[in-house]
């Protein structure tokens, strides 16, 4: 069941999240693993022993009331845009994760999390797994959106097999140094199960204990 995927992405802005497939993640250790695409612009070394799952996925589809097509140069300047000059690593990933969406478009609807979740779920999908993905974005929230949202994945939940895949947190006030990641990082939760905390900016991923 989890070989086949449908991946849904709440309030994504621009559908870059939606290609875990389409990146390349890369375990160096021991006798080492890799996952995705081993030919991606985009590729993630990690510091995970156990190897995912094999996963086709077979459709991708994203929302978010402000859309950005990152797919045009204005698209792509604009996001650009939002990166600190001085976080290089950023800008890299970012150029790479747009040159994967150039090739790959996402559907990215205009609308709200909750109401289209809402209309994402209504048609149970039994014979696959059901993604529902959202990053770095409940902050943004009222608060009567969050628990609409929550209300409908575990409504779901009931009716097909689905997993709810969260990085959420507010970053705290970060000075020179940084800030220590397992204590202020955002989580990473599945189902709301922690599994690990990261900057709010992308890697590095830290495990539990």
């Amino acid at each position: 069941m989890s070989a086949v995927d449908y991946v849904l992405l709440a309030a994504v802005s621009n559908g870059s999240a939606a290609h875990p497939g389409a990146y390349s993640l890369v375990w160096r250790m021991g006798t080492g693993w890799s996952w995705g695409d081993p030919n991606s612009p985009l590729a993630f070394d990690v510091d995970l022993p156990i190897a995912p799952e094999r996963a086709t996925i077979l459709e991708r589809r994203g929302c978010d009331l402000h859309p950005v097509d990152a797919t045009t140069p204005d698209g792509a300047d604009y996001l650009m845009s939002f990166v600190w000059p001085f976080h290089l690593a950023r800008h890299d990933r970012l150029a790479a994760a747009l040159d994967v969406l150039r090739r790959h478009p996402v559907t990215i609807d205009r609308a709200g999390a909750s109401e289209w979740l809402a209309a994402q779920l209504a048609e149970p999908r039994p014979d696959v797994l059901t993604v529902v993905w959202q990053s770095i974005t409940e902050q943004y929230w009222p608060a009567a959106e969050s628990v609409a949202v929550q209300h409908i994945v575990a409504h779901a939940r009931d009716r097909m097999p689905l997993a709810h895949v969260s990085l959420e947190g507010v970053p705290p006030p970060i000075g020179p140094a940084g800030y220590d990641v397992v204590a202020h990082g955002a989580e990473l939760r599945v189902d709301g199960r922690l599994i690990g905390h990261s900057t709010h900016h992308g890697p590095p991923i830290v495990l539990p204990g």
